[in-house]
């Protein structure tokens, strides 16, 4: 999960990407995040539990898959298709599992797009 953070925190243009230890005090447990610098601002990423994080991302991706739209009915039948299994998670109250579609559209864009 963290290298699926770490994929759509480098999309969302941050730099300096890594893990990092940390004591979660909302949730009042160790883990492992994904923290990043930019603009002199430290963030930590969830995508894979933040909706708010999660919906600027897909937000974003389906975006850029939109203005390339020059290769017509392969993006637009990919991206129907991803949008209707996002939904569906969307529904579902499931952010790991819209996470997983994100980096998956994450990684179609980045082998279909010049």
């Amino acid at each position: 999960m963290m290298k699926n953070n770490i994929l759509i925190a480098e999309f969302m243009g941050y730099k300096n990407v890594k893990t990092v230890d940390h004591y979660d005090t909302k949730r009042f447990k160790k883990g492992v995040c994904v923290l990043s610098v930019k603009d002199n601002r430290t963030t930590y990423h969830e995508y894979n539990s933040n909706w708010n994080q999660l919906i600027f991302a897909w937000h974003k991706l389906v975006s850029m898959i939109w203005s390339e739209g020059d290769d017509g009915d392969y993006m637009c039948e990919f991206l129907n298709d991803l949008y209707d299994d996002f939904n569906t998670k969307v529904g579902r109250n499931a952010p790991k599992e819209a996470s997983e579609l994100l980096v998956k559209g994450i990684k179609w864009y980045n082998q279909n797009t010049p």
